[in-house]
């Protein structure tokens, strides 16, 4: 089967009509495809076309490879003047310099002061520009770690709805991630395949699908057979989703015939999105399995998604086996009949391909506006999309704390003490909950609560009583100051019960001021081990070989158990690992 030569696709990039356009770039967008020239076409259409008819196409085209000269190209449409009074040249300059925030951290820096000396450039655009650039230097450590702080607050939270903060994050790591994947192609497929360190099991799971994501955006080929299972089994709408985009990225024939092999023993809704990815995958193989399918499928659901991929293949042959699905009436076809009708007049005015009612049907579809283009009006502003994204990281870049605390913490109930001394810049009690974890080795699986002058503080979700009150709106400033005396209880089960005293109160001389742990002893006790009382019990039981449970508590430890262990300099590694990405602390109270 041959396919239609990229060189016909990118002309077509310049075609007269705005959908043909979109039809053509989105063949090479969002694909495996790495074809820097495409973005040359973008840029000709631009030209020829004008900011108003070209905003949408820039959007799709931050999906593309860039090189030096399409950035520079970008960066000089951003300098000259543009009226940001009308929407649609408002959109063309935020669609160029979303296009400049997503290129390539390579690219990027060289250009850096160019882009900040851009007065017009959206704070937003270069908020995330600077994200980027900050995660690219951070390293695979670092990154990793944040990764795992954002896992750990989604199963402190309790709830598997994901802010618009944390998958920004995740989004961003994930990407991240990926440029300093080198060597690590093994890690990322023991996590693909299940296999968890029992330590962090439940957190990897809170973040198992930007996991999968993390898999295809290194193209990880070995991981298919996983992803495909995590595609077709019931495991989840989220996990199902993230396959699907894990394998689109991998986009190779490799995962067309995982997909085929799997096809028949899928059920309507597995097929749809499977044929989806085939959509994504650009070559002669995929093409003609997805016809193939197309030619013995008797659901309508997925045939018509199977339909969908061949136009999106952009595949001559698919014209005329798509076109039974399409005929008739135009006012009698349902809307995904008429959107796949679309689509098909689309493929076909860019493959050359015609048939006896292409006239009339490009007529209709131009009178129609192709469906979406009167929905589109008034027009809207892309930076309106973006504003809350744009709040949340303004007030992450203006974090500066303005004090540091020295923190003196034990364990209540455990002889000998197990103790932590920190110094901790003045932040939101909610954070100040995360460094404890780090601290003192616990894994952020159960819910806790600061008990300070009486009053209970805890996560919102988490409050109940007319005693308790917002950690995430609580700064430790607020609350404590030098001597002060207050409790940290985590796991509501085994309560395990810290007494904090705060031993001293300091100015942070520059405002950048670090978690530290100074100084402590002994390992804190492991999870679920039943509080203190069962700890002991466990103590007990592992140090006396002749002891019933002796061989059984060793196995459910582990061998690397040491309850004399105390390495400040490991945790604070993590410490660092845990704010590294995480930005400068936020503004005591004193500046807001």
């Amino acid at each position: 089967m041959a396919l239609l030569k990229p060189a016909i696709i990118k002309q077509a990039i310049e075609h007269p009509e705005p959908e043909v356009r979109r039809t053509a770039l989105e063949h090479f967008a969002g694909t495996a495809v790495a074809d820097s020239s495409v973005m040359n076409a973008v840029i000709a259409s631009a030209e020829r076309y004008g900011p108003a008819a070209s905003w949408r196409l820039l959007v799709a085209a931050a999906d593309l490879p860039q090189t030096p000269a399409t950035l520079d190209w970008a960066l000089g449409e951003l300098d000259r003047g543009l009226n940001r009074d009308d929407v649609d040249e408002d959109n063309y300059h935020y669609a160029l310099a979303k296009l400049v925030a997503s290129a390539p951290p390579a690219l990027l820096g060289p250009v850096g002061d160019r882009v900040a000396a851009l007065p017009g450039f959206p704070e937003d655009q270069r908020l995330i520009l600077d994200e980027r650039l900050r995660l690219d230097a951070a390293g695979w450590d670092a990154c990793w770690a944040e990764f795992e702080a954002i896992g750990q607050e989604l199963v402190a939270d309790n709830s598997p709805d994901v802010t618009t903060e944390q998958a920004a994050r995740l989004n961003w790591l994930v990407e991240a991630l990926a440029w300093h994947g080198h060597g690590q192609a093994d890690f990322v497929l023991g996590l693909v395949r299940g296999q968890l360190p029992r330590d962090k099991r439940v957190v990897y799971q809170a973040v198992m699908p930007e996991i999968l994501r993390l898999a295809g955006a290194m193209k990880l080929t070995p991981a298919v057979p996983r992803l495909v299972d995590h595609l077709v089994s019931e495991e989840g709408e989220e996990l199902a989703e993230a396959a699907m985009a894990a394998l689109a990225a991998i986009g190779n024939d490799t995962v067309t015939s995982a997909l085929a092999q799997a096809w028949w023993d899928a059920d309507d809704e597995a097929r749809s999105a499977m044929a989806e990815v085939l959509g994504h995958i650009r070559t002669e193989l995929a093409a003609e399995r997805c016809l193939a399918l197309l030619d013995r499928e008797d659901s309508d659901l997925v045939a018509h998604a199977l339909a969908y991929a061949a136009m999106e293949q952009l595949n001559p042959e698919a014209i005329e086996p798509v076109l039974p699905l399409v005929q008739g009436d135009a006012d009698e076809l349902e809307p995904d009949e008429r959107d796949l009708r679309l689509a098909l007049v689309a493929a076909a005015t860019i493959t050359g391909v015609r048939f006896a009612d292409y006239d009339a049907w490009y007529r209709q579809a131009a009178e129609a506006e192709w469906g979406w283009r009167a929905m589109d009006r008034p027009r809207y502003r892309l930076s309106e999309a973006v504003e809350g994204l744009h709040r949340v990281l303004q007030a992450e870049r203006e974090r500066k704390p303005q004090h540091v605390f020295q923190l003196n913490l034990s364990l209540r109930g455990i002889a000998p003490r197990i103790w932590r001394r920190l110094r901790i810049p003045d932040c939101p009690l909610t954070r100040l909950h995360d460094i404890l974890q780090v601290a003192f080795g616990w894994e952020g699986m159960h819910l806790y609560e600061f008990t300070i002058n009486g009053v209970r503080y805890s996560d919102p979700e988490m409050m109940e009583g007319e005693h308790e009150a917002d950690a995430s709106a609580t700064w430790l400033s607020d609350v404590a100051k030098a001597d002060d005396k207050f409790v940290y209880v985590y796991d509501f089960g085994d309560y395990w019960e810290h007494q904090v005293v705060v031993e001293k109160v300091e100015p942070a001389d520059d405002g950048s001021a670090m978690p530290l742990c100074i100084k402590g002893a002994r390992a804190a006790p492991p999870e679920d081990v039943g509080g203190p009382g069962g700890y002991a019990q466990m103590l007990e039981a592992i140090t006396d070989p002749d002891h019933e449970q002796h061989e059984e508590m060793l196995d459910w430890l582990g061998e690397d158990f040491d309850p004399q262990a105390f390495d400040p300099a490991a945790i604070n590694d993590e410490l660092r690992g845990l704010m590294a990405c995480l930005g400068e602390l936020p503004p005591s109270r004193s500046e807001s």
